[in-house]
């Protein structure tokens, strides 16, 4: 997160995330399949990051 008066990052978050796939008939090229994959662990990772912000949101105090 990124206070925006000050440019200060109060709350980093990592997500890190697997994901394992096999070749389909509808990919054309394994590297296809790896990146089908690929984008399913960032979209897992994306939602886990998203999910920390929210909560961490919700837990600031209101002024």
């Amino acid at each position: 997160m990124l206070d925006i008066r000050s440019g200060v990052i109060v709350k980093p978050v990592v997500s890190t995330e697997d994901f394992s796939t096999r070749k389909s008939d509808e990919d054309t090229s394994f590297s296809e399949t790896v990146k089908k994959a690929e984008l399913e662990a960032v979209a897992k990772a994306l939602g886990k990051v998203a999910d920390e912000a929210v909560l961490f949101l919700n837990n600031v105090p209101r002024m």
